[in-house]
């Protein structure tokens, strides 16, 4: 399973939802298709979430915990 689906696996219907909407609300944007932006899921939450909403911040942690932390 690729890290992407892995990640979409762990939202809830409510956060895909939320997410969904917000990639297609913003198709275009920098001349970036939705289509482009799904393909580089995670990083698009990463770069655009801000975490004004609590289901915003629960997205943005999921997509965060897709990377292990590294202890220095």
């Amino acid at each position: 399973m690729s890290q992407i689906q892995e990640f979409t696996k762990s939202l809830t219907k409510k956060e895909k939802s939320f997410l969904w909407d917000h990639v297609h609300r913003y198709a275009g944007v920098e001349g970036t298709t939705a289509k482009e932006q799904f393909g580089r899921l995670i990083e698009y939450v990463l770069n655009f979430l801000d975490g004004d909403t609590d289901v915003e911040r629960a997205i943005f942690n999921k997509a965060l915990g897709m990377f292990p932390s590294s202890s220095a």
